[in-house]
């Protein structure tokens, strides 16, 4: 695990809240979305090594009741990735 820390960039793209962090190379992906049938914020993480070839973290389907909740979990998890 790298000792640098992410800085998070933020950026809407619609109605998805998108966040952004590079690290030792590694480019890393947040999006969070609001379900409202659900009442909750879904969200997704993804790598992208510096060979290229994206990589969906284990996020899929991942929910939270808040955006910034969607964002601190997700961001957990990036963090966690042994870049």
């Amino acid at each position: 695990m790298s000792t640098n820390p992410m800085k998070w960039t933020a950026d809407d793209q619609g109605v998805l809240k998108m966040r952004r962090a590079t690290r030792d190379g590694y480019k890393f992906r947040v999006i969070a979305g609001y379900s409202p049938s659900e009442d909750l914020w879904a969200y997704n993480v993804a790598v992208t090594p510096p060979d290229g070839r994206e990589v969906n973290l284990p996020s899929k389907g991942q929910k939270a009741p808040t955006m910034e909740a969607a964002f601190a979990a997700a961001e957990a998890i990036a963090e966690a990735y042994p870049a």
